[in-house]
């Protein structure tokens, strides 16, 4: 059972609501989840995760869109100021991010890896670096986003370099034993944008990292383009996952309208590596 999005720094959460591990003393009633869920048989797993310019909207409840002042005047909930790889906006009327410097990206790296060996600390068996649905990674990855013409954008190469920073922070916190997970938007389904031959490049690179498992879901990077195109249907981004295992040769799952329980095949090994994480930390 994962957590969603808990957010690496104060910044990177997406709302006021959004769980966070930034801290120390998030540790202990994190650990007092994971105890319950493994008295319940089950596994805890955590997704690390920063929202990027996608920060300081509000809960899902509230409406999806920008903290403003009236959240201050019925929630006293301000908005804060989010980052992003460049000041292009997340939507229309939302407020531009600021472009990351330098000290900025290495302190969003640092702060993954905190957050993994607090992770730790706290009970949790399975990391999954959340890098998709336009948060912060799948920003620079994505190149209707990173316009960059540093060493983080750009290129291929530059643009992945913030999702394999990361993953090599967080695996270097993180046990050896225990799987990491890295959930990506293996296509933006946008002409121009990532795509799922982009996904094999990156799985591949991430699996030099110590990445166990790719994620697979799609979409999401926001910003002024076309709404992507779903093919919505049973298991629809299945076929991304089967692709990613068998071209990068890495463990792989899919996510998104999986409705019978006798449709699903677990990739090989990836029950085994998770009993045994299990045994492990027991």
């Amino acid at each position: 059972m994962f957590t969603e999005a808990t957010a690496v720094s104060q910044e990177a959460r997406r709302t006021h609501g959004d769980l966070g591990i930034w801290r120390n003393d998030q540790v202990a009633p994190l650990r007092r989840v994971t105890e319950f869920l493994k008295t319940a048989g089950a596994l805890a797993g955590v997704q690390l995760a920063h929202a990027g310019r996608k920060s300081s909207e509000r809960r899902p409840w509230h409406g999806e869109t920008p903290v403003d002042d009236e959240d201050e005047k019925l929630r006293n909930e301000r908005p804060w100021q989010a980052l992003g790889p460049t000041e292009e906006p997340y939507g229309v009327g939302w407020p531009a991010p600021t472009a990351m410097t330098q000290q900025d990206i290495w302190k969003v790296i640092d702060d993954f890896g905190h957050a993994a060996a607090r992770s730790n600390d706290a009970g949790f068996d399975v990391i999954e670096v959340y890098a998709a649905h336009g948060f912060l990674l799948h920003q620079f990855y994505s190149p209707l986003c990173n316009s960059r013409n540093d060493a983080w954008g750009g290129s291929f190469e530059n643009r992945i370099r913030l999702s394999l920073e990361v993953a090599s922070s967080v695996r270097a916190n993180w046990p050896q034993e225990k799987p990491l997970f890295f959930r990506i938007s293996a296509t933006d389904r946008i002409k121009g944008g990532w795509e799922i031959n982009d996904s094999v490049a990156l799985a591949k690179a991430l699996k030099t990292r110590g990445v166990d498992v790719i994620d697979c879901s799609s979409g999401g990077i926001g910003g002024p383009h076309p709404p992507p195109h779903f093919p919505l249907g049973r298991a629809f981004q299945s076929d991304l996952s089967e692709v990613i295992r068998r071209e990068a040769n890495i463990t792989s799952m899919a996510v998104g309208f999986i409705w019978e329980a006798e449709n699903v095949i677990a990739p090989e090994g990836l029950c085994e590596r998770v009993v045994k994480c299990c045994a492990n930390s027991s």
